[in-house]
């Protein structure tokens, strides 16, 4: 992953400070479609990672439409009573149309 920008990258790289010498549009050219393809991948990669409601949360966003509630519930738990607790909470919250994840709070 480039993080930074990416003609500062491309500046140190051998060949294309040649082609920039030699074919300087032909250069700007190739920086504008690998800055382009590098985008599309990143974005393709960031909505394959979601799972189906943050998936419909981005889609929503596009269409300029609100999102639904979301809630985290965070539980630490050695006997397993919280945990139990947390399960049955979202459970309550889904029966609302309320979105809900649950986890340790270790995690």
């Amino acid at each position: 992953r480039i993080k930074g920008d990416l003609l500062t990258m491309l500046e140190g790289e051998n060949r294309f400070a040649s082609l920039s010498r030699a074919d300087p549009e032909h250069a700007k050219k190739l920086r504008g479609q690998l800055g382009d393809t590098i985008n599309r991948r990143m974005h393709k990669m960031r909505r394959s990672s979601m799972d189906e409601f943050e998936l419909l949360d981005e889609l929503k966003k596009l269409v300029g439409e609100q999102t639904g509630e979301k809630i985290t519930i965070l539980y630490a738990s050695e006997t397993g009573n919280t945990a139990d607790l947390a399960k049955y909470l979202a459970y309550e919250m889904k029966r609302r149309d309320v979105r809900t994840v649950t986890m340790p709070y270790d995690d």
